[in-house]
């Protein structure tokens, strides 16, 4: 251990940071170049010459850049056999959170694509919907932000009783969680929402 010599610089203001499904490389969500920065975890235990941190480019479904500020980010835990190698490129579905979008995309974390959604209604109603985000860019050119339900917290839980994964939403300015219940993909299947009760939102 060297004091100031022990850090890795990733993307500006880093927000969050999860393991891909492998266990094979960390990605950082960063609010300040509204991008992904992906670890190779080999590398940095390898100590060798192969750059140990990537940039990795969110865009829509269609391939339009997606420059909106995450505000969370949450892994599915999908299962990875034992001993396997690691693959070059991270793997999964990484969900991250908009508040300015009011959505939370399912990300393909092998190519930053964004495959699925969860969209919120001015009222925090939601519903499941395609990767073609239509999102006001933060990063660089900025557009005007339209207010709106809020997603700012995502929290994925596994059932080892039955296998099954649910992704918990949490809304800054709505007094209600969004539970979206995962397929074996990864991908969002259904969604509910429960209501909270006092002072809360």
């Amino acid at each position: 251990y060297i004091p100031g010599h022990n850090a890795l610089a990733v993307g500006a203001s880093p927000i969050a940071i999860d393991t891909d499904t492998a266990g094979c490389h960390l990605l950082t969500a960063n609010a300040g170049s509204c991008d992904l920065s992906v670890i190779d975890l080999l590398q940095v235990v390898a100590k060798g010459d192969t750059p140990i941190v990537s940039e990795l480019t969110l865009t829509t479904a269609g391939g339009a850049p997606l420059l909106a500020r995450p505000a969370a980010l949450a892994a599915t835990d999908l299962a990875s056999p034992v001993g396997a190698a690691c693959p070059p490129t991270p793997v999964g579905i990484h969900y991250v959170a908009y508040p300015d979008c009011h959505a939370v995309a399912a990300i393909d974390a092998a190519t930053g694509r964004a495959v699925a959604s969860i969209r919120f209604a001015a009222d925090g109603t939601a519903t499941l919907g395609d990767g073609e985000l239509s999102c006001p860019r933060e990063c660089g050119a900025r557009d005007p932000i339209v207010d709106g339900a809020r997603p700012t917290s995502l929290d994925i839980v596994r059932d080892e009783r039955v296998g099954t994964q649910k992704l918990a939403i949490g809304l800054a300015n709505r007094p209600v969680v969004t539970v979206v219940t995962l397929a074996a993909t990864g991908l969002p299947a259904t969604v509910s929402q429960v209501d909270l009760d006092g002072d809360v939102g």
